[in-house]
């Protein structure tokens, strides 16, 4: 529930950061930082704060965006311990 006790989504992101999802499309949302995340900006000099968003695509997959540019997808329920040992196949890279 919101400060006037609507619902409204909360996104938790491991440790660092957490706050309110405010709408801005079907599936994409501005997040309204509220933890002490805000203080990395504030004192690089982003005196307005991060202008970070949510996709959602279905609903196991959320991308981040911080000033419109993807920053990374978090996938719902995944941990390192699911990941194969080797995640890319002995060719994949070029030549040392």
């Amino acid at each position: 529930m919101n400060s006037t006790g609507q619902p409204q989504p909360y996104l938790i992101l491991g440790e660092w950061g957490s706050g309110f999802l405010n709408e801005l499309s079907a599936n994409e949302y501005r997040w309204a930082i509220d933890s002490d995340f805000l203080h990395a900006y504030y004192s690089g000099g982003f005196n307005d704060g991060p202008d970070l968003t949510a996709s959602f695509d279905g609903s196991n997959i959320i991308t981040m965006k911080e000033f419109g540019y993807a920053f990374g997808e978090f996938e719902r329920n995944l941990f390192i311990g699911n990941l194969p040992v080797q995640p890319w196949s002995p060719d994949s890279c070029g030549p040392q």
